[in-house]
């Protein structure tokens, strides 16, 4: 006796499991994305709060001067990856002290936008990236 089995075709079954799949596998690469774009962003801003606290630690004519030599210093290291137009804070602390000495120290705060603002709740489009340095 000949054993006969039907082969059931399933087209439809495919486009569910592409349906539950798709949605997930786009989040996780939109979130490799967006954390990518984080770090390279905080790689930059630290970079510029070194090269800031270093120009500050030079003489200058007055605080006016300082300030502006350190904002131009930001702006100019900042520029070729970040919007100078996004740094909401630079802040100069020439009298910080480190061990009992005096030391000058440089915070840069930035707000990144967020290139997917609908998937993170609750930041408003942004994350806000705080770096500082401190030099003697």
């Amino acid at each position: 006796m000949k054993l006969q089995y039907h082969q059931h075709q399933q087209f439809g079954g495919i486009y569910i499991e592409a349906a539950i799949v798709l949605p997930i596998l786009l989040l996780f690469v939109s979130g490799i994305i967006q954390y990518g774009m984080y770090l390279s962003a905080r790689i930059v801003l630290e970079n510029a709060s070194q090269v800031a606290v270093r120009t500050a630690i030079l003489p200058h004519a007055n605080a006016q001067a300082q300030s502006q030599a350190v904002q131009n210093i930001i702006n100019s290291t900042i520029v070729p990856s970040l919007e100078t137009s996004n740094v909401t804070n630079i802040n100069i602390d020439p009298n910080f002290i480190v061990n009992g000495q005096a030391a000058t120290k440089v915070e840069i705060a930035y707000n990144l936008p967020l290139v997917f603002a609908n998937i993170i709740p609750g930041q408003n489009g942004v994350i806000q990236i705080n770096s500082s340095a401190v030099m003697r």
